[in-house]
């Protein structure tokens, strides 16, 4: 099966909340209870997560595809 690709662009702006995770390894490090590679450790991990987030999905793009379906007027033709 071919992939869908939507044709529409969309970017992510602004900040993203610093995960849980991230902000403990921080206060962990801090009060001198993990060293600087644990923390850049959690760091690392966290920003991977992030990235993953901001990738396309394939859900995405097939809900993209099917909206755009059903924008055309597709989905009338089968209710007439």
């Amino acid at each position: 099966m071919s992939e869908l690709k939507s044709p529409f662009r969309y970017d992510f702006v602004g900040s993203f909340l610093r995960p849980h995770a991230l902000k403990e390894a921080r206060a962990q490090y801090k009060a001198g209870a993990i060293d600087r590679a644990a923390l850049t450790a959690v760091e690392n991990e966290e920003i991977t997560r992030l990235i993953e987030k901001q990738k396309p999905s394939q859900a995405a793009s097939s809900a993209a595809a099917t909206g755009i379906w059903i924008s055309c007027g597709a989905s009338m033709a089968s209710t007439r």
